[in-house]
């Protein structure tokens, strides 16, 4: 299967409930949580479940209380409507949210998926808004969608995620599945696509930002691997300054093109590996960008992860300036059996000198309750320019009642 159907969406991502808001701060950093309660309810025909928790700041602001509850039924054998409401509360005000969404089957190659979504706060009097919809078309030769989504300046989900406010979002897209006699027999399915990404700013209806992505080549191979290459033209345009790695790009309109290559193997074996290559135009500059990991396996019990990222920045900005980061990680993971696993990580940025350390344990004690013990360690260069250490540690225990 072609990426190109994983950025069905495009970039936007709304999300009216995010689990990683709870328990850390702006800053990523653990914060205490007091006690918290879980509910959930299954059945073939529908389901419901709620979250309630405490979390204590440490005596900044006071604590702060969340609760979620979510409700879907399935209509039919392929149908499904639901609704989701979040609650945050602290000493200050409110924040509530609240989804409605749906998935249609309308026919065997032809589906829908929609979510209505607003969001208020208790200490201001607007109200924000958002929505999205997503036509979807598969069969053994086509597959292709159109995406729509919408969010206006005041939707703020705290307890949630949205990736740009006051955006208009068009994204259709299509890509084939060609398998043919006259391929050579080490390829699988050759899987050409084009996929268009459209930005207006919602209160004023210009365009912001444009992507044409257009895929001519992609195979899947008959090892289980993969290889693609990727053009894509940009449209660009900045109302504000914008300053990646400190890097101060001035507001202005940009058109810049860029290229991909992917390569992978088959992530089912003992040994594999994944790189993406871009390269190309990017606003008044240039970038390099590379990822590549490393993915070992040597039983089912254990596995390692080797990863490396590398942006390279060439006079971007007001000061045509050149700079380079780079990201490292390492994950390690043993498992006794499936309810007893131990998993390390490590990864270093190399902008101002960053390094996060994490290992977690967990114990299934019974079915689908939880011991967990973690550590997390974080270093930095703080703003005295001195090396700097936090350190946590964080145990959890979950218990489920079924009734």
């Amino acid at each position: 299967m072609s990426p190109i159907e994983d950025l069905a969406g495009g970039a936007m991502r709304i999300q009216p409930f995010f689990s990683r808001r709870i328990g850390l701060d702006a800053n990523a950093r653990p914060v205490p949580i007091e006690v918290g309660a879980r509910m959930v309810y299954r059945s073939e025909k529908r389901n419901f479940g709620a979250i309630a928790i405490r979390q204590n700041d440490g005596g900044n602001i006071g604590n702060t209380d969340f609760f979620v509850g979510r409700f879907s039924e399935n209509i039919g054998s392929q149908n499904r409507i639901g609704a989701l409401f979040t609650l945050k509360n602290t000493n200050d005000y409110n924040n509530l949210t609240g989804a409605v969404d749906g998935f249609f089957r309308l026919s065997n190659v032809l589906s829908l998926s929609s979510m209505a979504m607003f969001s208020k706060n208790s200490n201001e009097s607007n109200t924000g808004l958002a929505a999205y919809n997503q036509l979807h078309y598969r069969n053994n030769q086509v597959v292709a969608w159109y995406t729509q989504s919408y969010v206006s300046k005041e939707y703020n989900p705290e307890m949630g995620f949205v990736s740009r406010n006051d955006v208009l979002s068009n994204t259709p897209g299509f890509y084939l599945t060609v398998r043919k006699p006259w391929l050579p027999k080490w390829v699988r399915s050759f899987e050409p696509g084009v996929f268009i990404e459209y930005y207006h700013q919602a209160s004023t209806g210009n365009l912001q930002e444009r992507q044409l992505n257009f895929n001519p080549i992609w195979v899947n191979l008959q090892s289980g691997g993969f290889a693609g290459i990727f053009y894509a033209n940009y449209y660009q345009r900045l109302d504000e300054s914008f300053a990646p790695l400190d890097i101060e790009i001035k507001p202005a309109e940009y058109n810049y093109n860029r290229y991909t290559l992917y390569l992978g193997s088959d992530q089912s074996k003992k040994i594999s590996y994944f790189l993406n290559h871009e390269r190309g135009g990017y606003y008044d500059g240039s970038l390099n960008y590379t990822s590549f990991s490393l993915r070992l396996a040597p039983s089912p019990h254990s596995s390692f992860n080797l990863g490396f990222e590398n942006n390279e920045f060439k006079e971007v900005g007001i000061l045509k300036e050149s700079k380079s980061v780079q990201l490292y990680s390492i994950e390690g993971r043993l498992a006794l059996n499936p309810r007893l696993q131990l998993i390390g990580f490590y990864q270093k940025n190399t902008q101002n000198n960053r390094d996060t350390f994490n290992v977690r344990f967990s114990w299934e004690y019974r079915p689908l309750s939880y011991i967990y013990l973690v550590f997390n360690q974080r270093g930095f260069t703080g703003t005295d320019f001195t090396k700097q250490q936090e350190q946590h540690l964080i145990s959890k225990i979950s218990y489920l009642k079924q009734f």
